[in-house]
């Protein structure tokens, strides 16, 4: 789904779980059920239609000429040998965490006692004088309460994108096999050929690196590192299926 779809949805759900927290409150747990079932469902057709075009893909790589085989013991070998992986891999790990904030920040301020009765009235008692109804005013309360959460949502989200834009998430396979139709990634992840993006080499610490497009939302570029002994056949190889290079 586009991202800017989610937003509409985002917003459009906050404005309806509002009104119905001050108007309809006893259509609020129906309401929020009908939304979880909703997503929960779209979720899993998308995720049905993943799994089964990564399927077809995996079946195609496999049916080409085998160019390049990596076992995990010897990327492995070689990976703990990369003087500089861990720095790499902690700035990322730093960032995943700040990525669960939101939703950490969210669950303590609903369940701190009294804060959210406390915050209802405080925003609903200066709204009052200006709407002249106090179920109107209940209602931008609750509009405001679930846009602070949106906002702090979207705000952590747009600050992993900007992050991530240009650099990339860091994913290193344990072993894959390229083929002259694509590379299988721990023998579940395919990515077809030919691909769009870039490629560097990197002889002193063994490995190859191409940057591509990701397929999840909300991700801006992944970066595929792949150690081996033969980083030139390698580059060789997967230079010649890369775009944009």
């Amino acid at each position: 789904m586009n991202r800017y779809i989610m937003y509409v949805v985002g917003i459009i759900a906050t404005v309806i779980f509002a009104w119905l927290s001050s108007f309809r409150p006893d259509l609020l747990s129906l309401m929020f059920i009908g939304y979880i079932v909703i997503v929960f469902g779209a979720t899993f057709l998308i995720t049905g239609k993943s799994a089964a075009r990564i399927v077809k893909d995996l079946e195609y790589i496999e049916k080409g000429q085998k160019l390049f085989t990596a076992r995990r013991e010897s990327v492995n070998k070689i990976k703990i040998m990369d003087p500089r992986l861990n720095e790499d891999l902690k700035t990322q790990g730093i960032m995943m965490i700040l990525y669960f904030i939101p939703t950490i920040i969210i669950f303590a301020l609903v369940f701190i006692p009294g804060f959210r009765d406390q915050f209802l009235s405080s925003v609903s008692s200066l709204i009052l004088p200006y709407v002249g109804e106090k179920q109107t005013s209940l209602f931008f309360a609750y509009l405001t309460f679930y846009g602070m959460f949106y906002v702090i949502s979207i705000g952590f989200n747009l600050f992993s994108r900007l992050f991530y834009r240009g650099k990339g998430v860091i994913m290193i396979p344990s072993e894959y096999v390229v083929t002259d139709r694509g590379i299988i990634i721990d023998k579940k992840t395919p990515l077809k050929f030919p691909l769009k993006g870039d490629i560097h080499l990197n002889e002193s610490r063994k490995f190859v690196e191409i940057v591509v497009d990701s397929p999840q939302p909300g991700m801006q570029k992944v970066r595929y590192r792949f150690y081996t002994q033969q980083v030139k056949k390698l580059y060789e190889i997967l230079r010649e299926q890369l775009k944009g290079t």
